[in-house]
């Protein structure tokens, strides 16, 4: 069970386009290149780093990724899926549910979860809630006759997961038990925030992953619960900024700017508002920036005391 080393190097050597022969240098012969690839020669450390910088790619982060899956072929149609999700692809998440739904090698392990986690996303897009949460339940292995419930067991949980229990978390906020979605949320962003300021994340390779699951948990905790995440949320933003990264940012200032406006401090609130505008019609139109604005605005504050400034 679980994707050889041997195979992840021939997996990174082929997406990359290249032969064994192009691979292969005076230190490593193409004949020993197949004998690894095909799991009949031992690799050591040094030979794998010295793999990885010719292929271009952490081959330690990608075996502990790709070990998880079953097969190459299970993991890059994984891969594919977790694309189309990205991309809010309805048509084509609805197109690889109906053809892995009944697949043997979908119903278990990691390749169980991101196929649950695409249904879910369809059903929350068609405002089944209830049936998405029962999904995301049975993704995880918790028994139907059990209450709906915060998910989060352990907190060495791989990505795959957060975005199972985040999901599980809002739409546990959707169907009305904000209490248990938003304490869901709140451990999921402490787990999230723990593996971002350790340095976890990168180790791993995911980051980015983690920044973007802690910037989902503190938009959905500002709005399904009534605490404010104003200090996080500016802490949020000032990793994001050192980053470079723009995900999100335009969404967590206006709700920076919202409960900036709470607290009377409209000078700063808009401030704040300003340069989430200049953020924000930057990457959409003028009028879907204002129709996001008082989407994300009016749940704590009122658009109209920013429109007459």
């Amino acid at each position: 069970m679980g994707i050889s080393i041997g195979k992840v190097i021939k997996y990174c050597r082929n997406s990359m386009g290249l032969t064994q022969r192009e691979l292969a240098t005076d230190q490593i012969s193409v004949r020993y290149i197949g004998k690894i690839e095909n799991g009949t020669a031992n690799i050591t450390v040094d030979l794998l780093t010295y793999i990885s910088r010719r292929l271009g790619t952490n081959l330690f982060i990608m075996y502990g990724k790709m070990n998880r899956y079953e097969t190459v072929e299970t993991y890059s149609v994984c891969q594919k899926i977790s694309d189309a999700i990205g991309r809010h692809a309805i048509d084509e998440i609805r197109s690889f549910c109906k053809t892995y739904r009944n697949d043997p090698h979908f119903m278990d392990g990691m390749e169980k979860k991101v196929l649950k986690y695409a249904e879910a996303i369809l059903l929350s897009s068609e405002n089944k809630f209830e049936a998405a949460i029962n999904v995301l339940e049975e993704a995880v292995g918790k028994s139907d006759n059990v209450e709906h419930g915060i998910l989060i067991e352990k907190e060495d949980i791989s990505s795959v997961e957060c975005a199972l229990i985040l999901s599980h978390a809002v739409n546990l906020c959707r169907i009305g038990d904000t209490k248990s979605g938003t304490a869901e949320l709140d451990k999921l962003y402490k787990i999230a925030k723990e593996k971002v300021d350790s340095g976890l994340a990168e180790i791993e390779g995911d980051m980015d992953f983690f920044l973007d699951i802690t910037c989902s948990c503190l938009f959905n905790l500002y709005v399904f619960s009534e605490k404010s995440v104003l200090k996080e949320t500016e802490e949020l933003l000032e990793t994001r900024r050192r980053r470079g990264s723009l995900h999100m940012v335009c969404e967590l200032l206006l709700c920076k700017s919202a409960l900036l406006m709470n607290e009377e401090k409209k000078e700063e609130a808009v401030k704040t508002y300003s340069t989430a505008k200049a953020i924000g019609i930057f990457f959409y139109s003028e009028e879907y920036f204002e129709e996001k604005a008082d989407s994300i605005l009016n749940i704590k504050s009122d658009h109209n005391l920013f429109k007459r400034t």
